[in-house]
């Protein structure tokens, strides 16, 4: 738990860090939209203790916005909500996980129509082994992506995120993961 507060800390620290407040002039025409809904499809593999052998889809949705606390100089800082499941499979048995997650992504103009960003957050997943009941634990994560815009109001993108997980109902079973995929986006 110790390692989710810090996590918090360090969001609201760094997002304090790169948010400067909003001229127009400096304002980059060139952003993903001020408003964002996607669909995502990832590969997740768990990779803590005791589900490590555990592998399988994420499907997820999700929204994203401008944000209008911070403005920064360059790109833009936006909030995101997301939520997803996925079923792994491993030894024989399978795991399903559910998810919400909050996060802070920055996003940033590399070239025409291309975008690098990264960020974290902090969620909750509904945890449910196969034989076991389910049950709640939190998250927090970390992510890199790189999106492309190939229309006015559509663009692809690939994902990277890593996801720390405290344990599951004194178990032993830590569902810390990674998930890599692609998302379809509409841009408002």
């Amino acid at each position: 738990m110790r390692k989710f507060g810090v996590a918090v800390g360090f969001l609201v620290v760094s997002s304090l860090a790169v948010a400067q407040p909003y001229y127009s002039a400096n304002y980059s025409s060139q952003n993903l939209g001020d408003f964002t809904s996607y669909m995502k499809l990832d590969y997740m593999h768990f990779t803590g203790s005791h589900i490590s052998s555990f592998d399988g889809p994420y499907l997820g949705v999700g929204v994203d916005w401008n944000c209008r606390l911070f403005k920064v100089a360059y790109g833009q800082l936006k909030p995101s909500l997301q939520l997803g499941t996925g079923r792994a499979y491993g030894d024989g048995s399978h795991l399903d996980f559910s998810n919400i997650e909050l996060n802070m992504r920055y996003i940033y103009p590399i070239g025409q129509n291309l975008f690098a960003g990264f960020g974290a957050g902090i969620g909750a997943a509904d945890v449910k082994l196969q034989g076991i009941s389910s049950g709640i634990v939190g998250t927090m994560q970390g992510s890199g992506e790189l999106d492309v815009k190939i229309s006015p109001n559509v663009y692809i993108g690939a994902q990277a995120k890593y996801q720390f997980a405290s344990e599951y109902k004194n178990t032993g079973i830590n569902p810390d993961n990674y998930r890599l995929g692609i998302k379809l986006g509409m841009m408002f």
